[in-house]
């Protein structure tokens, strides 16, 4: 009985979509090695570190004191902490620290791959597509170029892989299937925990589309648009049931946009970044063409990864085969005449999937960024390339389940290929030995191309005729075997890892400095000296990562940096960035803006022009300090420009444009009056304070809402936003016990609302349960 079910087991459709991405990733599993390249060793880790920190010493991770003189932390959509799968991270960092959990990432990055070809096998399951078609599909859509080479931008991996479940589960909502428009919000509710917005946004539209598509399919035409518009309402309610799912991380999070710089929209230049380069088409067949990372030698527009959508040759080559079936009437068969309007459906999708990709490209997507909402939101265009991904990947299912046995014509194009395809590759290894001016990247990767060419066209050409069931059995398996070693060849090497123990806080120095980097030393480390886009090979070790505190590795080692890596940042606090950063910045230069910003150290460049970080005279300014003047200033470039040009003593002085317009008492500038620090925490400082007369205390912490601050457990209110950027309260004369408190509104409300919509859903679902009982 165990014998017969585990020959079952194997010869399920999704089993090869569960094995193949765990090879892609083994070497890391097995080497004991983490994902480190990029995302994962400047965000993804450092913020979960702490973030899982924080709650092990019994607190909610919602501030980040380390990064941008003070960020929101669970507010930072990214960081996903709200999401459950990420929350394995929280066991293994509980059992075994950081290094295991860094190690872990492998594990979770491979389930999202392997949950995203299952969701897409389960679509072409749906259409009625058999095994083999199944397979095909799980397998292109989770080992396709999209997905593996941004495996280690692990919260578009995540969000990407809920995409097919999404568009599963909402093809039954114009059916009325029962529970359909609760099992899509619940999809949707875990797409928008995953962490990434531009990824869940295009997810969200296609879906759409996709329903619309279904309701007018399956509808009679007097009650196509009654339908259609009912559809939509239905899937609205879905959307409704996925915010209240993931209200606990939206809520902050829109918080956190509308205090940010991009609450309005990207910069027309800045969203145009990473438009699709037009001669990428190419590597839809031959994908290290321009070469790449792994092998040091990427030299095509942009970097890799956001132009990757490469499904393998032989799917591709099959999809291509469709348009021909569709175009020519003869060649149709009564399968094709079925699905003939969701194959143009699918080929649409692709085609503005490119359309929209090559953003700058094209004058449509820069008229769409003026005219058309939330085309201004994000940047990189190539991210619509998830809709050719996933459009493709159920094409190729299909394709592969209409492959016959070529007689004809059919048989003769079949050959010719072989005997092309194997001249190709002849071609490019002569051309490697007598060619000197060409690019080797294109010897190699055609020569490849070719052999892989011809091997598809082998497949095809032996294709079993019908009626013989074991030839055919054993050709499909050949099949999946062929695509499988395509995409591995491709997508081999593309998350590089590093030992586990690079992630060991124990080994560095941790201190409570305040760092400033100047950007264009951030800028020089960052992509060139160690995440380079030409290769995943840095120009010193990776270990000098920390020698420089790079923001935000910095933050595994607890060293307080004024500048911030994180997505998501304040609007004033950007603004103040720009500001400094033409300021000369030398280890005597001890200016006001240093003291606001209670920098103790500097990383400049030395007289060769390397970076090195100095300390300051003192040690820098204190984090805390008593005042007992205020300025009162509505406009707030008036006050930056104030305080950036010394026109403002702020070591005696606070400006304010919130709160008060009139100093408390008098302008002492002697007796200063004494502040101690006496508990500081995540989102919390207390502070012992004792003042001659009435005055200010100023916090060098960046002002946020949902801070507030009592005196002697009495709430005060808000605190006040001083200095432009900063922090800062009002105190009457004598002893007292100051406390601020990171509290924020928009987290509560969100927290209940999730929890009454998970209760809600787990409700219905034990209601329907017993009914069915």
């Amino acid at each position: 009985m165990l014998i017969e079910q585990l020959k079952r087991f194997f010869k399920l459709p999704f089993l090869p979509i569960i094995i193949v991405p765990l090879i892609l990733l083994s070497p890391l599993i097995m080497g004991g090695k983490a994902l480190f390249w990029g995302t994962p060793s400047t965000q993804f880790v450092p913020w979960w570190d702490f973030a899982w920190d924080t709650i092990r010493s019994g607190q909610i991770p919602l501030w980040n004191p380390w990064v941008g003189m003070g960020a929101p932390l669970a507010a930072n959509y990214q960081s996903a902490l709200f999401y459950p799968p990420y929350w394995f991270h929280l066991i293994i960092y509980l059992v075994g620290g950081t290094e295991w959990m860094a190690w872990s990432l492998s594990f979770v990055v491979a389930f999202h791959l392997i949950w995203g070809g299952l969701g897409t096998s389960k679509i072409l399951k749906d259409l009625g597509i058999g095994e083999l078609g199944q397979t095909i599909s799980g397998l292109t859509y989770a080992m396709g170029a999209y997905l593996v080479t941004r495996a280690g931008f692990l919260s578009i991996n995540a969000t990407a892989s809920w995409l097919p479940w999404i568009l599963l589960c909402a093809k039954s909502i114009p059916e009325k299937k029962s529970l359909s428009i609760i099992k899509t919000g619940f999809a949707l509710g875990l797409m928008l925990l995953a962490g990434h917005a531009q990824t869940a946004w295009y997810g969200i539209l296609l879906a759409g589309f996709w329903i619309i598509f279904w309701a007018i399919r399956s509808s009679p035409k007097a009650q196509i648009i009654r339908n259609v518009i009912k559809t939509i309402g239905n899937y609205l309610a879905s959307g409704i049931i996925g915010i209240g799912i993931s209200a606990i991380q939206l809520f902050p999070t829109f918080e956190y946009l509308l205090q940010s710089g991009r609450s309005a929209e990207y910069g027309f230049s800045e969203a145009m970044t990473y438009s699709f380069w037009p001669w990428r088409f190419l590597t839809l067949f031959v994908p290290d063409l321009f070469g790449n990372p792994r092998s040091g030698n990427y030299w095509g527009y942009g970097n890799y990864w956001e132009d990757s959508t490469y499904i393998g040759l032989l799917p591709i080559i099959l999809v291509l085969g469709l348009v021909g079936q569709l175009l020519v009437k003869k060649r149709r068969d009564s399968s094709i005449k079925d699905q003939k309007f969701l194959m143009i459906f699918l080929f649409s999708i692709i085609g503005l999937s490119f359309l929209f990709a090559l953003g700058k490209n094209t004058p449509i997507y820069p008229f769409l960024y003026h005219r058309v909402p939330t085309f201004d939101l994000f940047q990189a265009p190539s991210r619509y390339l998830i809709w050719a991904q996933i459009a493709m990947s159920i094409l190729a299912g299909i394709a592969i389940s209409k492959v016959k046995k070529p007689t004809g014509k059919q048989l003769y194009w079949t050959r010719l290929a072989v005997a092309g395809c194997a001249a190709i590759s002849g071609a490019s290894l002569l051309a490697g030995f007598y060619l000197e001016d060409i690019e080797t990247t294109f010897i190699s990767s055609i020569g490849l191309a070719g052999f892989l060419g011809m091997g598809a066209a082998l497949l095809l050409l032996f294709k079993p005729a019908p009626n013989f069931e074991k030839q055919d059995r054993l050709w499909g398996n050949l099949v999946v075997g062929f695509v499988i070693l395509d995409l591995l060849v491709a997508g081999w090497g593309m998350n590089p890892g590093i030992d586990k123990s690079f992630y060991s806080r124990e080994e560095r120095k941790i201190g409570d400095r305040r760092i400033l980097m100047q950007s264009s030393i951030e800028y020089n480390l960052k992509f060139e000296e160690f995440f380079r886009f030409d290769s995943f090979e840095p120009r010193q070790d990776w270990i000098n990562i920390y020698e420089h505190s790079l923001p935000n590795t910095a933050l595994l080692s607890r060293i307080a940096a004024v500048n911030n890596f994180d997505p998501i940042q304040p609007a004033r606090f950007q603004t103040w960035m720009q500001a400094i950063d033409g300021i000369d910045m030398t280890p005597n230069f001890t200016d006001q803006y240093l003291d606001l910003m209670a920098v103790s150290s500097l990383s400049i460049p030395d007289d060769s022009g390397n970076p090195e970080i100095v300390n300051l005279p003192g040690g820098g300014s204190k984090i805390i300090r008593i005042v007992y003047c205020s300025i009162y200033i509505e406009n707030e470039a008036e006050i930056l420009e104030g305080i950036i040009s010394g026109k403002f003593d702020i070591r005696s002085e606070m400006i304010v444009n919130t709160g008060i317009e009139d100093s408390p008492g008098l302008c002492l500038t002697e007796d200063p009056g004494k502040a101690r620090i006496i508990a500081s925490n995540p989102g919390y400082l207390k502070i012992e304070v004792d003042l001659p007369v009435d005055g200010y205390i100023f916090w060098s912490q960046t002002w946020y809402p949902g801070w507030s601050y009592r005196i002697d457990n009495q709430k005060i209110g808000p605190v006040l936003r001083a200095n432009y950027l900063f922090q800062g309260g009002v105190i009457p004369a004598g002893e007292h016990k100051v406390e601020f408190i990171y509290s924020p509104t928009s987290f509560k409300a969100g927290a209940i609302l999730s929890i009454f919509t998970v209760l809600a859903l787990v409700g219905r679902s034990i209601a329907s349960t017993k009914k069915r009982v």
